[in-house]
């Protein structure tokens, strides 16, 4: 998990097999506090669990094994580190949904210097990548993390997108290479959001990036190749998200929604399309209109032309 800060819940997870454990590595940033925990919720009567508190190298520190339907560890006096939060059934029980809380300290925000883009730069999207660099320093010296967003104003404002190959990017690393393919063509503001596990800030960088779609003045209107599933716009989001696909021809298509698990949560389209773009909102509801949890969701696309999709994150 890396940094967890300011609090990090991760829901439907499972114990599925019988002696099985579940391992979730994260950092603490600074000697933990009484307000410092970890912390896992489930339906004890569905399946018993145990939380147990490892350093880096396998050593069990803490245990929590109660028989309600949660288990909480402090993290008050344990030191900076790597730790390991560990979930188990209760003599081999299984559980069919449980969330993780990982609350970690607090302390002086690291600081983040972009540094490209500075200026207004061009390149041709879906062909030419974007190299984003910046510099990184934490007062206390820890380790740092930067992840990157674009957006088309320099502002988060929830249209933010978040570029997932970025996220926890090594601070000292000090630069990111932007696909384009994971932005539609526009000019694009770059937000550099850093963390050292406990405390997150960010900046915006002074100059924007074009990614210029070469096809367009000679081809506005033609269909696409191949059927294309756009990025959901914003990713992650909250409270709603725009889905786009696009269909060289007219067929019958399914366009769901899924869970981690696999688990059907809501049919967008069963039927027939006409060719070229199409758009759904998504608000967070499954089928029945009930908002889902936080987490990952998967769109999938199954066309004549096959199956396809992308990762859609929802956070509360």
């Amino acid at each position: 998990l890396g940094p967890a800060d300011p609090e990090l819940t991760i829901s439907n997870l499972t114990v599925h097999t019988a002696d099985n454990e579940d391992h979730f590595r994260f950092y603490v940033n600074d000697t933990g506090s009484a307000s410092d925990f970890v912390r896992i919720n489930f339906t004890n009567s569905q399946g018993n669990l145990d939380l147990d508190l490892l350093d880096s190298a396998g050593t069990v520190l803490l245990t929590s094994a109660g028989s309600t339907d949660e288990e909480l560890i402090s993290l008050d006096g344990v030191s900076e580190g790597w730790y390991y939060a560990r979930v188990t059934g209760q003599s081999g029980e299984q559980s069919p949904s449980y969330s993780l809380t990982i609350n970690p300290p607090s302390n002086t925000p690291p600081v983040v210097t972009p540094i490209d883009p500075a200026v207004a730069e061009t390149r041709v999207h879906g062909q030419q990548t974007y190299t984003a660099t910046w510099s990184a320093s934490d007062f206390e010296n820890n380790p740092t993390w930067v992840t990157v967003y674009a957006n088309t104003t320099p502002a988060l404002d929830g249209n933010e997108e978040l570029l997932p190959t970025s996220l926890h990017t090594d601070g000292a690393q000090g630069f990111y290479i932007v696909n384009s393919a994971y932005l539609d063509p526009d000019t694009y503001y770059f937000y550099f959001s850093i963390t050292d596990g406990g405390t997150t800030t960010g900046a915006w960088a002074a100059g924007t990036v074009e990614f210029v779609d070469i096809t367009t003045d000679v081809a506005e209107n033609s269909l696409p190749a191949r059927t294309i599933v756009h990025a959901a716009r914003p990713n992650p989001f909250n409270p709603t998200t725009r889905l786009r696909i696009e269909l060289p021809e007219a067929a019958d298509v399914r366009w769901e929604l899924y869970d981690v698990r696999g688990r059907l949560v809501r049919t967008l389209v069963k039927g027939s399309l006409a060719a070229g773009p199409h758009e759904r909102i998504w608000n967070g509801t499954n089928e029945s209109g009930a908002p889902v949890a936080s987490g990952v969701y998967f769109q999938i696309l199954t066309a004549p032309d096959g199956r396809t999709g992308n990762r859609i994150v929802l956070i509360r």
